[in-house]
């Protein structure tokens, strides 16, 4: 496991030794163990440990950066020569803020678990074990990875400000494969301990919906009243971050949100908070500038309520700095992170009890932005989609590609789950706590032959 403590003291007393009037060190590690699986049986184990230093030194006002994988002593001396040698290269930036000089207090963040860090390969095993063999029970093939372990990142400047961070993760996909690989159903979730991780429940909806995932009808596209399970919805909530809470594509005129804060723009049954106190996430307390992040309520009741802001967008808007600054120097701007979504007062049983005709969606994939202004996006079903008929779900559908603005889609809902679920899924996003929701009117544009 990497050492933490150790770590911090060796940068602080690095950077006292660069010969510059600036100088910032960003450390982050990983120790992560992972069993693949499929044909039901383990096909891989896997154990990987990485480290990353990134450098940076200011010096009359020129940026230098230099990156490496060690804290040994000759190769830090050298990633420090080809920082010094950039900077002495580059073009003085008039642009440029200092680095944070005083020492802020970071709230606490509960987010290790020993046991999830150091967890052995034979009780992913057999984790994993069970759910194979429900799965050979009922003639299906199980496929996916069950990782476990920790993170560590530490923020350290020549001032003296220091920050650090540590987090641990279970997180399992379990895929159950019928007909030829033609059918599947797919379990996920993710914890920061592998304690309260069930996966007995991930492995158990993957084979149920594999089994209900036979014999799929086809359907035509149209606009139908759709259910989306948290997995489905988390593509969705990943593209409305990206495209309409881009603090820097708000600056530019480039934001689907423009001129909609503070307005009622979505249905008041969605609210959004980036938050990363939430207990269900593994957030981490400052930003890569070493400032203190702040939880930021997004949306409220269908109202853009706020940004997230580094001190330059936030002295552009007039806002306050509320913790998200990424790596400097930075063009691309602060985004949201540690996502959750509001829960309502429906389950997903009641959900589908009250649709007359509808669709339940599983998951989509290969989601990706149409007209980003607009906020519409499109991408297909997976993994099971399914008819409701008369308040049930009646039989298997073959897959559907959906094209929708999020902004008419997140106006028409119709209820939100009383509780909400880790997602392992959200694309490229992961972590995000959403509950189901229930959708008017979604469009779906095509078939599709996946």
């Amino acid at each position: 496991m990497f050492d933490l403590d150790r770590a911090q003291a060796q940068a602080l007393e690095l950077l006292k030794q660069i010969p510059a009037d600036e100088a910032e060190l960003h450390v982050g590690a990983r120790d992560v163990a992972s069993t693949r699986f499929s044909g039901n049986a383990i096909t891989q184990n896997m154990d990987e440990q990485s480290l990353t230093l990134r450098l940076r030194v200011v010096k009359n006002g020129r940026t230098g950066i230099a990156t490496t994988n060690s804290f040994d002593g000759p190769v830090l001396d050298a990633a420090i020569a080809r920082a010094l040698s950039a900077a002495e290269h580059s073009s003085p930036d008039a642009s440029l803020l200092p680095m944070i000089a005083e020492q802020p207090k970071y709230a606490s963040v509960e987010s290790f678990d020993a046991e999830t860090a150091n967890c052995p390969a034979a009780l992913r095993a057999d984790r994993i074990g069970k759910g194979v063999e429900l799965c050979k029970q009922q003639g299906f093939e199980a496929a996916g990875l069950f990782s476990t372990g920790a993170k560590s990142l530490l923020y350290a400047n020549s001032k003296g400000v220091v920050a650090a961070h540590r987090a641990s993760n279970a997180s399992l996909t379990f895929s159950a494969f019928a007909d030829g690989g033609n059918v599947e159903g797919n379990g996920q979730a993710l914890n920061r301990s592998i304690a309260r991780l069930d996966t007995d429940a991930i492995c158990a909806r993957a084979i149920e919906k594999c089994a209900q995932g036979r014999n799929p009808k086809p359907i035509g596209p149209g606009r139908y009243d759709v259910v989306l399970e948290p997995a489905a919805l988390s593509d969705l909530i990943l593209f409305l971050t990206w495209l309409g809470f881009s603090t820097q594509a708000f600056i530019e005129g480039r934001s689907g949100l423009i001129g909609k804060f503070g307005e009622q723009t979505f249905s008041p049954k969605l609210s959004m908070r980036a938050d990363p106190f939430d207990a269900r996430q593994s957030g981490c307390p400052f930003d890569q500038e070493g400032f203190a992040t702040s939880p930021l309520d997004l949306i409220w009741k269908g109202i853009p309520k706020d940004l997230p802001h580094d001190r330059r967008t936030a002295a552009k808007l007039e806002a306050t700095n509320s913790g998200y600054g990424n790596e400097q120097p930075d063009p691309s701007g602060p985004m949201p992170r540690d996502i959750v979504i509001g829960t309502g007062d429906a389950s997903i049983e009641e959900m589908i009890a009250s649709t007359e005709k509808g669709l339940l969606v599983s998951q989509f994939h290969y989601t990706n932005a149409v007209d980003p202004m607009a906020l519409s996006v499109t991408g297909m079903t997976r993994a099971g989609l399914f008819q409701i008929e008369n308040g049930k779900v009646s039989h298997a559908l073959t897959n559907l590609r959906f094209t929708e603005s999020l902004l008419r889609a997140f106006k028409n809902i119709e209820a939100v789950e009383s509780k909400a679920t880790s997602c392992a899924g959200g694309l490229f996003g992961g972590g995000m706590v959403l509950p189901a929701m229930k959708i008017k009117d979604f469009t779906f544009s095509s078939g599709t032959g996946f």
